[in-house]
């Protein structure tokens, strides 16, 4: 054993090495006493002779310690600053080379002129509903009325949203506070405030910031509990009298505005570690920092193991930077290059369920799997940040099997950019439209024109939803329709979802794919390449980074006022489709739906202007509705002023319609959840008027020489529109800081606005209503007379036969 270990192996210390374990000593590992694992295992490598990596000046061979003087390494490229901060949010309009400052501050409460500035940086401003449970403590403390409040929302790393905070801040005390933090009592502020007071007339020595103590919400559970006990510094009981110590985190702390800026701010890098940051930079100032007595702010604990491997991976990838900004403080710093990054993980993986540990004196010896999990999840995290380091990288990257990152790795691999195929030769085209009924609606004069240039392609829309197929399938155009969605509940039902679609998708070895607008994203190209699609035309930010689209068409500026139907036809430019005459109809309604919409509408009373409303968005999108009890509101006025007002909407609207009807004293006609997309189609072509939210029976009225009255909350009115149309369209909407809100690239979901819809909620009644009277006063039916409405007081006037 002992001459078989005689040699000791020597670890390649640049990446392109190959490296093969080598078995021993009859098959045994090879075990020695000089190795530099602690466990005191020795990995034998056999070493092939590499080839040097370009760039790669000094290759040395000779192993590297953990820990190495940089001099003793010579990296493969210069490795430059790490910056860590993520893209911060941007709205649709911003990403497509639109104008727009998207203004994160919102102001809970107001103050002409306020003493206190509280500043919460939020990722969403819900927090899983802890924000207005944090508003409605806020509003119980003491000295509230001389405050101010401060949402910041989307705006990341957290240091940084807390600088977008302190610009827009007024007061002479700022408050800090994470959106997850719970308050417990009422004089949180005054007891934050009083030591700082005291400060500032000389009474205690220089105090730069005060905390609070920490404590677990009393809805913690079983698992949160057993974290907070297990690991340290989790917790911070609270204090009867003002306590120095490092424990005073951003969870609830208060500090003066000018040593906030003397200390130069918070770091707009740091992903974590802010409190770290903070701290030694106040003590390097001469300011001390305490917890305050009889002050305690809950904070909730990670609630299942992969929480809380997350969150201390999270925290392992931050600490790469954090040691850049303070090297003194970095506890087991990497230095080096991959090498060191390797052993050090192995050494961290090897070594964790062997780690006895000992938080302090106290403390009694025995093994803690939380605390195990937490610290070899710090390590991984550091390393894998560090490695990124060495790339140019920050430390943040995406999950390992995530779309964005095969995109990526395709992208490498994928040609440049090709030329458009002649449509001549394609013989199976492919539609993706994965959005919604509007998308769909948007996009049928695209999809004529597809059909005019391949009058024998057999062309397949790949739809998500059954309301999108219905469309297509109303209007022709299209050979087959498949409805195919990737959404699941579980992660394995996605997965299983894309991987049918991948092999529907090589099965049916399409020539050409086109992307509309909404679905030009990198899931849809990813599966999109590896289904052998031979051309993919699709929308991207970049034509010089075209991604997996061989055949990319730059997005055009959302405020140009380009309707979504010219978008569309935009995109087949590039294929040298010529645009169609704008005069041509968008929608056809059926003779056969006619004559049952005309047998339908022989029952109502004639001479009465007739206005068609749809309350709904959507089943995943009612951040987009106007309120409902406004909409009953709207009915009754209508009704009042001599008109009929109809109902519409999906199947899933039923229940919404109907407590509509509960809420209005008019006779309102129901027509919602019909099942038949032309019956609907062609009742709706018998309204004088029809008012909708933002929704896919909006785009479908605009197809329609219906006036419409359009109702606008979070998205902006530019992004819809099959064509321009003769019929006037009025939009009511509000023009506020933080609109648009919505990012329509992404997935569907549930918007939590922090200020309550305002865009929303602001508008009046009575604002409609005006509308209403203006469009039915100056518009003309085909086969009518002029349909009009009076103003208030006055009598009907203007009654016409039916259509």
């Amino acid at each position: 054993m002992r001459a078989c270990c005689a040699r000791k192996p020597r670890w390649p210390a640049c990446a392109g090495a190959s490296l093969k374990p080598r078995l021993g000593c009859g098959g045994l590992w090879r075990w020695s006493r000089s190795s530099w694992m602690p466990g005191r295992i020795c990995w034998p490598w056999r070493r092939r002779r590499p080839r040097r990596p370009p760039g790669c000046w000094n290759w040395p061979l000779t192993s590297m310690k953990l820990g190495a003087a940089p001099g003793e390494w010579s990296p493969i490229r210069p490795t430059p600053a790490i910056s860590c901060r993520p893209p911060r949010h941007r709205p649709l309009m911003q990403s497509v080379a639109g104008e727009c400052e998207f203004m994160a501050v919102f102001k809970i409460r107001s103050h002409p002129d306020p003493v206190i500035s509280v500043i919460i940086p939020s990722r969403d401003g819900h927090a899983r509903g802890n924000v207005p449970r944090l508003m409605a403590q806020l509003e119980q403390q003491e000295r509230i009325d001389e405050a101010e409040i401060l949402l910041v929302v989307g705006e990341s790393p957290n240091g940084h949203a807390r600088n977008v905070g302190v610009d827009q801040a007024r007061g002479r005390w700022l408050v800090f506070m994470d959106d997850d933090a719970g308050l417990r009592g009422r004089r949180i502020l005054v007891e934050l405030l009083a030591p700082l007071e005291r400060s500032e007339r000389g009474e205690i020595p220089a105090l730069g910031m005060t905390g609070s103590a920490t404590a677990l919400p009393e809805e913690a559970g079983r698992f949160q509990r057993w974290v907070a006990a297990a690991l340290p510094r989790a917790l911070f009981p609270e204090v009867s009298e003002l306590t120095p110590t490092d424990m005073v985190h951003h969870l609830c702390c208060a500090l003066p505005a000018r040593v906030y800026e003397e200390v130069g701010r918070e770091s707009d890098t740091l992903e974590t570690g802010t409190d770290v940051d903070l701290r030694q930079r106040l003590r390097a100032a001469g300011y001390g920092i305490a917890v305050v007595p009889h002050t305690v702010a809950t904070h909730p604990q990670p609630g299942s193991p992969g929480e809380l491997w997350r969150k201390h991976l999270w925290y392992g990838c931050g600490r790469v930077e954090l040691d850049r900004l303070h090297p003194a403080g970095g506890r087991d710093r990497l230095k080096g290059g991959r090498g060191a990054v390797v052993r050090y993980l192995a050494r961290s993986v090897v070594t964790a369920p062997l780690r006895i540990l000992r938080y302090d004196r106290s403390t009694p010896w025995g093994w803690n799997p939380l605390r195990a999990l937490t610290d070899l999840a710090q390590k991984v995290g550091y390393g894998r940040a560090y490695w990124r380091h060495l790339q140019g990288l920050g430390p943040r990257s995406e999950p390992l099997f995530s779309s964005r990152r095969l995109h990526n790795w395709l992208s490498r691999r994928a040609g440049p950019p090709a030329q458009a195929p002649a449509m001549s030769a394609i013989r199976r085209l492919l539609v993706v439209l994965t959005a919604g009924m509007g998308d769909a609606v948007t996009f049928l004069p695209a999809l004529r024109a597809l059909r005019e240039a391949c009058p024998r392609a057999h062309i397949t829309v790949w739809t998500a939803r059954a309301a999108a197929a219905a469309v297509v399938r109303s209007q022709g155009g299209a050979d087959d329709v498949v409805c195919r969605s990737l959404e699941s509940a579980r992660w394995t039902g996605r997965m299983w979802r894309k991987l049918s679609t991948l092999a529907w998708l090589r099965r049916r070895r399409f020539d050409l794919a086109v992307v509309n607008f909404i679905n030009s994203n990198e899931e849809t190209g990813v599966l999109l390449y590896l289904g052998g699609v031979r051309h993919r035309l699709g929308y991207v930010d970049d034509p010089a980074h075209p991604g997996l689209y061989d055949l990319p068409v730059r997005h055009p500026p959302l405020t140009s006022g380009v309707l979504a139907a010219q978008r569309h036809l935009h995109l087949l430019d590039r294929l040298g489709i010529p645009q169609p005459v704008p005069g041509i109809p968008v929608w056809a309604v059926s003779p056969a739906a006619r004559r049952q919409a005309a047998e339908i509408v022989s029952g109502s009373p004639g001479g009465r202007p007739v206005v068609g409303l749809h309350a709904g968005s959507g089943a995943q999108m009612s951040w987009k509705r106007w309120p409902l009890e406004r909409f009953a509101a709207l009915a009754d006025g209508l009704a009042a002023a001599g008109a009929e007002v109809w109902l519409f909407g999906g199947p899933d609207e039923r229940t919404l319609c109907a407590d509509l009807q509960a809420r209005s004293t008019a006779p309102l006609r129901d027509f919602t959840g019909m099942g038949d997309l032309d019956l609907e189609t062609a009742l709706m072509a018998h309204c004088d008027l029809f008012v909708a939210n933002d929704s896919g029976i909006y785009n479908l009225a605009l197809a329609l020489p219906v006036p419409v009255v359009a109702i606008f909350g979070p998205t902006l009115p530019g992004l819809s529109g099959p064509w321009p149309r003769s019929r006037p369209v009025e939009v009511i909407s509000r023009d506020m800081a933080c609109r648009p809100c919505v990012d329509l690239l992404m997935p569907p979901r549930e918007i939590h606005c922090p200020i309550g819809l305002a865009c929303l909620t602001s508008i009046e009644v009575d604002e409609v209503l005006a509308a209403c009277r203006r469009l039915l006063a100056t518009t003309v039916v085909p086969g009518s007379r002029v349909r009009t409405l009076p103003a208030a007081g006055e009598t009907r006037i203007g009654a016409g036969s039916r259509p």
